[in-house]
């Protein structure tokens, strides 16, 4: 009994296997779970990469807008002198210029400096409108003079300082794009790495930790095997304890062998007390018993030593030990 209860303890219980399932599938739905994050990672890195290339793309549309914009005022200088509608013209052009101010504060709203550059913009631009309507004055003042046409063609303001900011504000955007996408590049990387890293680490740790408890259950395999062995060793002893002559014992050596090998062949000898002749007493199987000679000569048989398995190395001293043991 107390054999059965220790072979009990040391036999995997059912609720540590299904811990060790449960720890299996955690293990690979944590696997599972990281690659999706670092995939999910390197998408939205990639969305504020076009995020910005579109906020980019936008404030170069604002910006051509407003330089095709001054391009019309500049084309409406030989119209200014005689024509209202050039001038109601170039009024809804300021108003379109501002509007485009606007939209460029908004879409650059979160970045300070480039909000610092806008508002300098924005000055240039007011200073260049209040030349064009100081020049539109002395246009309508001189109208009837002779140099009135020297001054539409030669003394019309230049728009060159806006162009100039208005380059400073795109040159600035690229940087900002360039810049953006060089961190995101750079976080995608150490995303990779981390992912490829964590992988690593986990199929190490997987790697390991499926050696440990294949180890583990071959040792818990050969302790239940040596558990079982000494189980029945103990229950063929009691049993053979319990016998009153040797006829049943060699019965029950014989329903033992026979069962627990039922395939085998073999035969338990018997040496007398003169250790001088063998018997066979249990006969297992198809095993033809050949004619023994007497082991009067046989050292290790007069010291009932022959039946030792433990023996690494033994010494053949006779022919019927040779027999026994091929």
């Amino acid at each position: 009994m107390a054999i059965q209860q220790k072979t009990r303890k040391l036999m995997p219980d059912s609720h540590l296997r299904r811990l060790w399932q449960r720890l299996r599938l955690t293990r690979h739905a944590g696997i599972s779970l990281g690659l999706v994050i670092a995939a999910l990672l390197i998408i939205w890195q990639q969305v504020e990469v076009i995020v910005a290339r579109n906020l980019v793309n936008h404030t170069f549309e604002v910006l051509e807008n407003i330089q095709n914009q001054q391009s019309l005022i500049l084309q409406l200088k030989s119209e200014l002198q005689n024509s209202t509608s050039a001038l109601s013209q170039y009024q809804s052009l300021q108003l379109k210029i501002l509007a485009q101010l606007n939209i460029l504060k908004t879409l650059t709203q979160d970045n300070p400096n480039q909000q610092n550059n806008i508002k300098l913009l924005q000055s240039k631009i007011d200073n260049y409108f209040q030349e064009l309507d100081n020049f539109i004055l002395k246009l309508k003042n001189s109208k009837n003079t002779s140099n009135s046409k020297i001054i539409t063609y030669h003394s019309y303001p230049k728009p060159d300082k806006i162009n100039e900011q208005l380059k400073a504000i795109e040159y600035y955007e690229k940087n900002l794009l360039n810049r953006r996408r060089e961190e995101v590049n750079r976080r995608g990387n150490t995303v990779t790495a981390t992912a490829i890293a964590s992988l690593l680490f986990a199929g190490i740790l997987s790697w390991q930790t499926g050696k440990e408890r294949r180890r583990q259950l071959a040792k818990e395999n050969r302790l239940n095997t040596q558990l079982a062995f000494n189980e029945i060793e103990q229950e063929l002893n009691n049993h053979l304890l319990a016998c009153r002559t040797k006829q049943e014992a060699y019965e029950i050596l014989h329903s033992f062998f026979q069962s627990l090998f039922p395939t085998s062949s073999g035969a338990i000898f018997e040496i007398n007390n003169s250790r001088d002749q063998l018997l066979p007493t249990v006969v297992i199987g198809d095993f033809s018993i050949t004619e023994l000679c007497t082991p009067k000569d046989c050292w290790a048989l007069r010291q009932g030593q022959a039946c030792l398995g433990e023996r690494k190395i033994f010494a053949i001293p006779c022919q019927l030990c040779k027999n026994l043991f091929q």
